[in-house]
């Protein structure tokens, strides 16, 4: 069983700098993994400030400069250091990267992920070459419950890298690469004929027999998906970064309701959006110089162009421009999902589990985008978000990494203690009972027949048949 190192502590600590620093001043070979690309060209431009006029610095991502597809990019740079016989070189990609492109060129390399990869990709396929050449190369165990099943790389089967084209597209290419990784990728069938459901996880442990050693940085990758799925089958061993802070702020989280929690689902109904629009109104007036908000797509579309501040996206891992704003307001939810039910089934995860290792990071992540990611910041910084209950928790991450003062505030828009019905939550199986027929059905639908059989005999009508009573 490999080891995964994982570097905690809160954002802002300084995890990137100090897994930069050991890759600069211990030669050898490294893959950065970064989740956005302008956090990987921060990174870039202070790797060529750092590196040794000996070391290699290059990247391989989507983007320009350069053309053609990140996979030859990647087999370009790993060819370019072997031609170069370099012994210390440093490679930045990203996690869309890492997660989806045939690695095995990078054998002994060093990987370094920055924060949390997005563990999760799902789909449907109906192809009927795909279903060919998963029967090929694959086989079906059952694993968990409700039908579903793991696919292995056959043992006569060679591995195979797969690319888009002649029949297959990027997703069905990724998919089958991702199938030859051992306990990643999982279907609802137990044979490839038809179409059928897919779950396909990244986890560490596929890098297991590729890399010479894996680092991870992130605030809360302990208890994010990718972790949880990875326990199994890898060993995680943290190692604590603290923060040193010289100032001591004074933080304020503003919340708008005590009374119900926020969900996109709720916010895409009526009664959701009269609550977005009160809590507009309020920012307006109370938040003039807002620093920077963001909120989910439905809410984003209210708060754009009449809220302060500078919108920006959600997931704002790894930004640092905000680092002066002394203000911020998030309308997030990151809630389970019908489509996150595999994750149970397979994995054991409770609905706890993956609400915590989604919103609860995405909005610690968010918050610390500000002026108290600055260690000496002595001042004062306001925080609004939607519900009290998130409120709480973010409350007792900022107080569990020595981040300040924190207070808790009310902002009464309105809606403080309205109570919305959870319409997500999975509705009780019904109660059953047998017919007069001998068929199982609903009681409630049981005991109506009964009290209509009982009308018709009073009538003096045969139940079950239609019309008037016949006349003697």
């Amino acid at each position: 069983m490999m080891t995964v190192e994982v570097l905690t502590g809160p954002p802002g600590c300084g995890k990137s700098t100090i897994l930069r620093h050991e890759a600069v001043t211990q030669p050898a070979r490294y893959i950065f993994a970064y989740p956005t690309l302008k956090l990987l060209r921060e990174q870039l431009t202070a790797f060529q400030t750092e590196m040794p006029k000996t070391g290699v610095v290059l990247e391989a991502h989507g983007d320009p400069p350069g053309r053609g597809k990140v996979q030859k990019k990647l087999d370009a740079a790993e060819a370019q250091v072997a031609a170069a016989r370099a012994d210390h070189a440093i490679l930045l990609t990203t996690h869309a990267s890492l997660m989806s492109c045939d690695l095995t060129a990078f054998r002994g390399w060093h990987f370094r992920i920055d924060e949390a990869p997005t563990a999760i990709q799902s789909g449907t396929e109906k192809s009927m070459m795909v279903h060919s050449y998963l029967e090929q190369h694959f086989e079906l165990d059952p694993i968990g419950q409700g039908g579903w099943h793991v696919v292995r790389i056959k043992p006569n089967a060679s591995p195979t890298s797969w690319r888009a084209g002649s029949g297959l597209s990027d997703a069905q290419a990724e998919l089958l690469n991702h199938a030859q990784r051992p306990n990643t990728v999982f279907v609802d069938v137990s044979e490839f004929s038809g179409g059928f459901r897919w779950v396909s996880v990244w986890a560490p442990h596929t890098l297991e027999g590729l890399a010479a050693s894996v680092t991870i940085a992130g605030a809360s990758y302990m208890t994010s998906i990718g972790a949880l799925v990875a326990a199994p089958f890898v060993t995680l061993q943290p190692r604590p970064i603290s923060m040193t802070r010289t100032g001591n702020p004074t933080i304020r989280i503003h919340y708008f309701t005590e009374g119900h929690e926020g969900s996109t689902s709720l916010w895409g109904r009526s009664e959701g959006r009269a609550h977005i629009v009160k809590l507009c109104d309020h920012l307006v007036a109370n938040a003039p110089t807002l620093g920077f908000w963001g909120a989910n797509g439905v809410v984003a579309n209210l708060l754009e162009h009449r809220v302060p501040g500078k919108m920006i996206p959600p997931k704002a891992e790894g930004q640092n421009e905000y680092r002066e704003e002394q203000s911020c307001a998030y309308v997030y939810s990151a809630k389970p999902t019908p489509d996150d039910e595999p994750l149970k089934v397979l994995f054991g995860l409770s609905d706890e589990q993956i609400r915590i290792s989604r919103e609860d990071n995405d909005v610690l992540q968010f918050v610390m985008r500000g002026a108290i990611r600055n260690p000496d910041f002595d001042g004062s910084y306001d925080i609004y978000l939607y519900s009290l209950f998130q409120a709480e928790r973010v409350r007792g991450q900022l107080l569990g990494g020595h981040v300040g003062n924190v207070e808790l505030h009310p902002a009464d828009a309105g809606f403080m203690q309205v109570v919305v019905p959870r319409r997500d939550r999975p509705r009780p199986a019904p109660e059953m009972a047998v017919s007069r027929s001998g068929q199982k059905v609903k009681a409630a639908s049981a005991k109506k027949s009964e009290r209509r059989h009982a009308k018709a005999l009073a009538a003096g009508r045969v139940p079950g048949r239609v019309g008037r009573p016949t006349k003697c």
